[in-house]
């Protein structure tokens, strides 16, 4: 492990002597191509159950979604399948390419100074399945009672066709988000159990179907892939789909996003520059890498900006803290690091309506300066991995059900920092509470039973 990290980090820094002033985006590509052997060498080294299964973990969506971003855009923009923002700085790319490598490198460092981690594999039951029957219909009745009060506040179709100022329409309104995401848990509990007769499936399939539908009206485009993702992941930890369909439905979401954010949020039009094959990809490529993998994005602004070398700005954790909790108690929240990263670094798209929130990478190196940005990265890695590793041995019918919300919402935390993630964890929490107080009320408390990995699991973790 340490040589071949020295030999990275050789390669990296001879890579930025000999091309720092290439032409083009030739040497970032370079860079990105001679990272893949030590990627490939950490990811081996995370889990003994398979790729596949350390990317539905936590610490797996995490790292698997800033490698993506990292590796793969350098490597689109030098075929000319994607061109780089418009306030990216060009001039400066290698050096942001470079050292982005290394910051997520020093998470995934972390994370396996943690161990392996694993996701659950046994599948949820139910102490009555009349009473579970009940549970899904009241979650169908919940969502449509939200849609109502929606319609009434503001109007559903007023609401889609304005989600360009959907920050001021929607303010106020995360604890209705709640509760209709208590419908979300519904469909994705449902879908975790192994045998479903065909009116619960129906039954679970309104409650997906109602909740997805819900995030669409609010333009919640993130929200609703990492949804889907979450109930493929429920689907496999069931038993019920093969682990390469998961991967297949993330892959599916990529055309999905892209349409969202053209046709529905108004998104980057892209202008074919010709015809066949390649401008046909760049046109559909282009949008996605604009607007989703803009990891390096919000990174380079922070890394080619003046930081100090160590600081803390205790008030920005503070106020990230007090993100989670709804405008309705805390009418006064001050506002969280995205905000004040957007005013900060990206202050012309704050001004059009559209917030650019960091992602980790670039919101600990702008908490903690330089030195205090090297030391969190292995940390949130080490942390995060302890979490992945308790959550996937848990019995407890909360554990297990905030498991998938956790691991999809690792993605938020990859892309927007700990705002959009404590904002979604807090959502998503409440809505598992108020799922376990339904169903018990109807008599179907969830369980989970205690498989024999998850058994050999507790035993090595208890050594």
């Amino acid at each position: 492990m340490a040589a071949a990290t020295v030999i990275f980090l050789s390669s990296v820094i001879l890579l930025v002597f000999f091309f720092g002033r290439a032409d083009g985006f030739d040497a970032d590509a370079l860079i990105c191509l001679a990272a893949i052997p030590l990627v490939v060498f950490l990811v081996s080294r995370s889990s003994t159950a398979g790729v596949l299964s350390w990317l539905m973990t936590p610490v797996g969506a995490l790292l698997g979604f800033l490698w993506l971003s990292v590796l793969a855009v350098p490597i689109l923009w030098a075929l000319g399948l994607a061109t780089p923002w418009s306030d990216y700085p060009v001039d400066q790319s290698t050096r942001i390419v470079a050292t982005a490598i290394g910051a997520v490198a020093l998470i995934h460092a972390g994370s396996l100074g943690a161990g392996n981690t694993s996701r659950p594999t046994t599948p949820m039951s139910w102490r009555s399945r009349s009473g579970m029957s009940r549970s899904l219909f009241g979650g169908v009745v919940l969502i449509l009672v939200c849609f109502a009060i929606l319609q009434s506040k503001i109007g559903v179709a007023f609401l889609v066709g304005n989600l360009l100022t959907k920050r001021d329409l929607l303010a106020g309104l995360g604890p209705l988000t709640a509760v209709a995401a208590c419908t979300g848990v519904a469909g994705l509990a449902a879908w975790s159990t192994r045998d479903l007769c065909r009116s619960e499936k129906l039954l679970a399939t309104a409650c997906s179907f109602g909740y997805v539908s819900y995030l669409f009206v609010l333009g919640s485009r993130l929200p609703m892939v990492v949804y889907v993702i979450a109930i493929a992941i429920a689907r496999a930890s069931a038993g019920r789909i093969p682990r390469v369909l998961v991967a297949s439905v993330g892959l599916g979401t990529i055309p999905f996003t892209v349409w969202y954010s053209v046709s529905i949020r108004k998104g980057q039009l892209i202008s074919q520059s010709g015809t066949g094959p390649r401008a046909e990809a760049h046109s559909v490529i282009d949008p996605f890498v604009y607007g989703g993998l803009d990891v390096l994005h919000t990174f380079g602004a922070v890394v080619t900006s003046a930081l100090s070398d160590l600081s803390l700005h205790l008030d920005l954790l503070l106020a990230n803290a007090a993100t989670m909790l709804p405008r309705s108690l805390l009418p006064g929240k001050p506002p969280g690091i995205s905000v004040v990263f957007s005013e900060r670094f990206f202050g012309r798209q704050w001004d059009g309506g559209s917030g650019v929130p960091p992602s980790i990478t670039a919101e600990l190196l702008f908490v903690f300066g330089v030195v205090g940005g090297l030391i969190a990265l292995p940390i949130l890695g080490f942390v995060l991995s302890r979490v992945s590793s308790v959550l996937a041995i848990s019995t407890r019918p909360f554990l297990r059900l905030i498991y998938p919300f956790v691991t999809v919402d690792c993605i938020f935390l990859a892309k927007s920092g700990t705002d959009a993630f404590l904002q979604q964890v807090s959502i998503h929490i409440l809505a598992v509470f108020g799922f376990i107080i339904l169903s018990t009320l109807m008599g179907a408390g969830p369980l989970v039973e205690r498989g024999k990995e998850q058994c050999e699991q507790t035993q090595a973790s208890g050594s």
